[in-house]
C-alpha cells in the first residue's frame, strides 16, 4: 500500500519546477506525481491523478495562480491541499 503524499507542481519556470521536484522527491514520504507549466495543463494532470498537495506559482502568463485557486476551490471541493509559491519579495508597498 502506497501511503506517500502525492504532489503536483505547477510553475511556469522550468528551474523552479526542477528545484521543487528535486527537493520534494528527496523525502521518502513524498511522491511527485506530475508537473505542469500552467493551470490549463494542471487541470489535465489533476484529472489523471488527484494529488494530495498542489504547489502553485502565483504569477503565471496564461492564468495567475490566485484565479486558478478560486476555480479549483469551486470544482475540487477540498480534495487537495494547496501551497502558493511566489518568488517576489513582498514589502508593505507591494500589498494590495
Amino acid at each position: 500500500m502506497n501511503n506517500k503524499i502525492k504532489v503536483l507542481i505547477v510553475d511556469d519556470s522550468a528551474v523552479v519546477r526542477q528545484a521543487m521536484r528535486d527537493i520534494l522527491s528527496s523525502d521518502p514520504q513524498i511522491e511527485v506525481i506530475g508537473v505542469a507549466t500552467d493551470p490549463y495543463i494542471a487541470v489535465e494532470r489533476i484529472r489523471d491523478a488527484v494529488p494530495d498537495v498542489i504547489t502553485l506559482d502565483v504569477e503565471m502568463p496564461r492564468m495567475d495562480g490566485i484565479t486558478f485557486l478560486q476555480k479549483l476551490d469551486t470544482n475540487c471541493s477540498g480534495r487537495s491541499r494547496l501551497s502558493l509559491i511566489d518568488g517576489r519579495r513582498i514589502t508593505p508597498y507591494d500589498r494590495r
